[in-house]
């Protein structure tokens, strides 16, 4: 091992790098752990990843989504002992055969982002533990950068692809019967394309509705501007039918939005149920009665971004650091160890006589030497 931080090579597919931002940025502990962007678009760039993170025994490939190229450049490759790791959301999960087929016997770590989609997995891949261990982390919000500012009364934020997942014909029914009654009320609209059917729907229905004129839409509002677009709105409206977490939602009320969300599957396990409606008409009533503010403190004390990136690097730390893999300084102390049979121990350097007996020791009942660590040697079965 060098004797060096651990480094984390964090391998993004093009489009599809827009989870890992504040990662990337935060994971880092200076002198402990280094992280690292590369694309991810043939064996080349693996080979770009592996020399840097040079260090099988600590070093690790993080591969976020598991979405072609992924899975089959991780097939033929050869990692050299270096720890693979793969972080899976709901597409993959929920809506295609990519994670139900990946090379699991190549990947050592899956991070979840929901026990829903956790289930979905183990459903897809039944012997996937225990020789991948399975990880439940929910995502978190920078609560710093979405901060509360000017509402805007009777707005009303909607955001996402206007696709038929993000059912974006409802968000237009709700708006319709709450200016029945208080032609105040308008929506806008934050989102980058669609596709074809919802889109040509929307606007149909926009118009038949007379909504031309309460529905803004802002297009692709960047990343950089979202808090502000969040902030400004009295209340975020989720029409989806299925979210892994809900970004969105957490980051809006981070904002100081009330939130008034679909119920669907999984929502549960994030979201209580007075955020969370079954008609329209349930909806638009608590839209009326929403009350900006209170949701903050829940995202700060569920979802901070803090308390994900604590969780991961808890997750990535070296083996050798790993409180089940005990530190064996004394001879005597050898045995008892190996009764417990433990995935690993470090043996800390001793006489060479001493040393040789030790690994013979170890090596007979199946560990292998696995790299060095600070004052030691690393053994694994």
């Amino acid at each position: 091992m060098t004797d060096r931080a651990q480094r984390i090579a964090f391998m993004l597919l093009p489009g599809l790098d827009h989870f890992t931002h504040d990662l990337i940025a935060c994971l880092p502990v200076p002198g402990a752990l280094e992280v690292k962007a590369f694309p991810l678009r043939c064996l080349a760039d693996l080979d770009a990843a592996c020399a840097w993170a040079n260090d099988p025994v600590q070093d690790a490939i993080w591969f976020e989504f598991c979405w072609p190229p992924a899975p089959a450049l991780i097939a033929q490759y050869d990692f050299a002992g270096r720890r693979v790791l793969m972080r899976i959301h709901r597409i993959e999960a929920y809506e295609t055969r990519h994670a139900a087929t990946a090379p699991w016997h190549k990947i050592d770590d899956v991070i979840m982002v929901s026990q829903d989609m956790a289930a979905r997995l183990r459903a897809q891949v039944p012997g996937l533990e225990p020789a991948t261990t399975l990880h439940v982390v929910h995502n978190g919000v920078d609560v710093d950068r979405f901060v509360p500012r000017a509402v805007e009364a009777f707005s009303i934020g909607w955001c996402g692809l206007l696709n038929l997942r993000k059912n974006p014909l409802m968000a237009l029914e709700i708006l319709h019967l709450l200016r029945q009654d208080d032609l105040r009320w308008h929506m806008h609209i934050c989102a980058k394309g669609g596709d074809p059917v919802a889109l040509d729907n929307f606007s149909y229905l926009r118009r038949r509705l007379g909504l031309v004129s309460a529905v803004t839409m802002d297009g692709n509002v960047s990343a950089a501007n979202m808090p502000a677009w969040h902030a400004r709105n009295f209340v975020l409206l989720s029409t989806s039918l299925h979210e892994s977490f809900g970004y969105a939602m957490a980051e809006a009320a981070s904002c100081g939005c009330d939130i008034v969300m679909l119920d669907q599957v999984g929502a549960a396990e994030f979201w209580p149920d007075e955020m969370r409606f079954g008609t329209a008409a349930e909806a638009a009533a608590m839209i009326k009665a929403a009350r900006p503010g209170r949701w903050r403190e829940m995202v700060k004390q569920r979802f901070s971004l803090d308390a994900q990136v604590e969780k991961l690097r808890r997750i990535l730390r070296p083996i050798y650091n790993d409180r089940d893999v005990p530190r064996i300084g004394a001879a005597d102390e050898l045995l008892d160890h190996l009764a417990n049979g433990h995935r690993a121990i470090r043996l800390d350097t001793r006489p060479k006589d001493e040393m040789e007996a030790a690994e013979f020791l170890l090596g007979s009942v199946g560990y292998k030497p696995a790299g060095k660590y600070p004052g030691g040697v690393l053994f694994q079965v």
